[in-house]
């Protein structure tokens, strides 16, 4: 994944960067109480069948996703010398560690996937003894509802929750 960040001092691309999953540690308070519902991950998927052929479904994932720290990455762009003499300068596919004091990025607050699938499922046709063929046709409306924790040397930025995809 790239990551492209813009501002008044800066405007910089890291290439290839990994991040991971922040799984909660699994016990019944947090995972099932209603109270807590946005600390750990989950997916959630509710369809019915409206007819033999025909169903709906409403689906929501809310991720955790962070950053790796300590990894290297290539960097293209401008940081302001004013800003940061330890950062400031040009890049040009330099490969920089990624540590807290230059760039921490994070959806922990929310990566929250909604979607909404129409679904049509054809008669199942038997092809030889016991192996069915089904055909199943569908769309589905997906929408991103992100907020972001960034923090560009030592600067955090507040971020809203916003309508992504």
């Amino acid at each position: 994944m790239d990551i492209t960040l813009s501002g008044p001092i800066w405007q910089f691309t890291l290439q290839i960067i990994e991040a991971t999953d922040r799984l909660s540690q699994f016990n019944a308070g947090t995972y099932f109480h209603p109270a807590p519902a946005t600390v750990p991950q989950y997916v959630y998927r509710l369809g019915y069948y409206l007819s033999d052929n025909f169903s709906l479904s409403l689906g929501m994932d809310h991720q955790k996703y962070v950053m790796k720290q300590g990894q290297p990455a290539l960097i293209s762009g401008v940081i302001d010398t004013t800003y940061s003499q330890l950062f400031g300068g040009v890049y040009l596919l330099d490969t920089m560690k990624i540590n807290p004091s230059f760039l921490s990025f994070e959806h922990t607050n929310g990566l929250n996937l909604f979607s909404l699938d129409a679904e049509y499922t054809m008669a199942s046709k038997k092809i030889i003894g016991i192996l069915y063929l089904d055909w199943r046709m569908g769309i589905g409306l997906t929408g991103i509802m992100a907020k972001t924790d960034v923090r560009i040397m030592d600067y955090g930025l507040y971020n809203r929750f916003n309508l992504s995809g």
